[in-house]
């Protein structure tokens, strides 16, 4: 294994050291019964992502191309991780054998994919799909080395968690035949697929596991040379590294100066239906390059990758940070920020939490749990369903959710459902780290914790009473670090008899050998905050209209939900709240005026025990 040039200033536990538990915990047994430990999941929906690699259906209509390739790795990706959290054995066997099945698929130069055609990688053209297709919008799909970079991405997840040589050597096999046939097609990667390049090369993530794990500096300068295209370089792509650090706005970001962008926030720019301006900023793709760049920087030691991606959040939350406490509109980078009528994609969330728990793990700058842990709160668990057996294509903060059935022509398989698990596991990776020889506890859901000497029950009632208890037990005497949320004004904790007010960012308890109960009461209060919207920037186009009030499942919200006057949102603790018709909340009721944003308004919020919800109030 290649060490790290940079390490990270905080050190997550290893995965199992740490189990969720109160309804965090259970929302997520749920998903991995429902997803991937029930005979359903085993049976149709894993096998019908492994089938997606003997059908090869994912270019029957050339030139377009889908990305019935992308499910398998992630679902394999989210079942190593939860292997490694749980200890389940039965579930690693099953990874075994859908591995090999997999695996039975791949050509003998290598390629292992679910395109017939595997050199058909750059984008559709866009009239030929519209005669084949019938669709009335641009389109120029072609998910091939996207889907490619989720089956390298599970393949290396299944070799770390089962030690297979074979799974490795196949994974060998697998990047040389991509980069050979780049080379030979004299082809770009960042030219390559849909989206300007943005899903191809993301897959620099797992080429530097890859490198990692032999050694082997091909993959190294491959990833590097995706960097430098990111910057500097020749192809026509988004130049995200570049665009970073010159902090314009994500959405005044261009691929090239032919496409015209808008001037202003406030400026639309007479884009009509200008979809290759919106494509160029597609908000999940973006970020997962971002979060390569934060694993280069940790291979080379280089600091403009860091930079990059830290000036990136920085515009994330200045202009993209949308009221729903996630990230762009619907999937694109589109000035979210100036929108009061909010609509956030699934793998939109669950990748901005990604991005700023490595930016946390890299600097040790608690701000970005912050971030991360309103988004899990909020528009990460709102958008997973009860019962853990599907998830949402959009959590919206009006009327309700976008759902859609399977995609790509699949039945049991989603792009934001496969993802969801990783939801869950970064969210536990985070809930506690090392800071040195110090546990930082991160997040406040009901938890178990065992590392090192030291174990720790976290009590339920966190998001209902703004309240838990700590109940901690060490081999010495041990130094533990609560982290203090922002939104939490006033902080108490108490040891025995002692209270003390918590300011700053953590709160320092030297903890005596044996046990300690700790309790820390967070700020109760209701808060009100209210947004600065500009109401002529919404919709830019009326391809954007459409992503705000379409769903696929035929339930459309009403055009007349498109907010043209400031309303506020309402906030106990870390949650945001809603009226739901899961409560009762008649459809009318919810779709009422609401105005809030008067001064002098004030709110109280008292805690009501219903089952199933972490957290009701009147």
């Amino acid at each position: 294994m290649v060490e790290y040039a940079k390490n990270d200033a905080v050190q997550s536990l290893p995965l199992g050291s740490l189990c969720l538990g109160g309804s965090v915990g259970k929302k997520f047994e749920k998903v991995i019964y429902e997803r991937m430990t029930s005979q359903k999941a085993q049976e149709k929906i894993f096998a019908e992502a492994e089938n997606a690699f003997r059908s090869c259906e994912d270019d029957k209509t050339p030139p377009l191309g889908m990305w019935e390739g992308e499910f398998w790795g992630k679902l394999i990706i989210g079942a190593c991780r939860y292997c490694a959290y749980s200890g389940d054995g039965e579930l690693k066997e099953f990874i075994r054998g859908s591995v090999s099945r997999v695996l039975a698929f791949q050509r003998r130069d290598g390629y292992l994919g679910t395109y017939k055609n595997e050199k058909q990688i750059f984008r559709a053209s866009v009239p030929e799909v519209r005669r084949l297709t019938g669709w009335d919008w641009d389109c120029d799909w072609t998910w091939n080395i996207w889907c490619r970079k989720y089956t390298l991405w599970g393949l290396l997840e299944a070799y770390i968690l089962l030690g297979d040589e074979d799974i490795l050597s196949a994974c060998v096999r697998f990047a040389d035949q991509l980069i050979a046939m780049l080379d030979e097609m004299g082809a770009k990667i960042c030219e390559t697929g849909t989206f300007f390049g943005l899903p191809s090369g993301s897959i620099l993530k797992p080429m530097l596991i890859l490198y990692r794990l032999t050694a082997d500096k091909r993959y190294l300068d491959f990833a590097l040379e995706i960097a430098r295209e990111w910057s500097d370089g020749t192809t026509r792509c988004c130049k995200i590294i570049k665009s970073a650090l010159s902090d314009k706005p994500i959405h005044l970001w261009n691929y090239d100066t032919n496409n015209i962008a808008p001037t202003s926030k406030g400026d639309c720019g007479g884009l009509g239906e200008n979809r290759r301006y919106e494509d160029s900023h597609k908000a999940y793709e973006m970020m997962s390059c971002f979060d390569g760049l934060c694993e280069l920087y940790r291979v080379t030691g280089d600091k403009v990758y860091l930079d990059a991606a830290v000036h990136f959040w920085k515009l994330l939350i200045d202009y993209e940070y949308n009221p729903l406490f996630s990230v762009g509109f619907n999937d694109i980078f589109i000035g979210a920020a100036n929108y009061e009528t909010g609509v956030t994609e699934l793998c939109d969330v669950i990748h901005f939490m990604r991005l700023g728990g490595e930016l946390y793990k890299l600097t040790g700058d608690s701000a970005y749990l912050d971030y991360f842990e309103l988004a899990f709160t909020n528009p990460f668990m709102a958008g997973v369903t009860r019962d853990g057996s599907w998830g949402a294509r959009g959590v919206r903060g009006i009327e309700w959710h976008m759902y859609d059935k399977g995609q790509s022509g699949l039945a049991y398989n989603h792009c934001c459902v496969n993802n969801m698990p990783r939801g869950f596991i970064n969210f536990a990776e985070l809930a506690a780290v090392m800071s040195g020889d110090e546990l930082c506890i991160n997040f406040y859901e009901s938890a178990d914790i065992s590392h090192d000497g030291i174990s720790a029950h976290i009590s339920d009632g966190y998001r209902r009473n703004m309240r838990v208890t700590i109940d901690f037990d060490c081999d010495r005497g041990r130094t533990v670090r609560l982290r203090i949320p922002s939104w939490s004004r006033e902080t108490f904790v108490s040891v025995g008899s002692a209270v003390n007010g918590a300011e700053g960012e953590y709160y320092t308890l030297n903890l005596p050998c044996g046990k300690t109960s700790v309790t820390i009461d967070f700020d109760k209060s209701v808060r009100i905050i209210k947004g600065d919207y500009n109401f002529n920037f919404f919709p830019t186009t009326p391809y954007m209209k459409i992503r705000y009030i379409s769903n696929s499942d035929g339930e459309a919200i009403h055009d007349d939900t498109i907010l043209t006057d400031n309303r506020a949102r309402v906030c106990v603790g870390a949650s945001l709240l809603a009226l739901s018709r899961d409560l009762g909340a008649q459809t009318d009721e919810i779709r009422k005026n609401h105005h809030l944003c008067t001064d002098g308004v004030s709110a109280t919020a008292v805690a009501v025990e219903h089952d199933g919800d972490a957290a009701v109030f009147d």
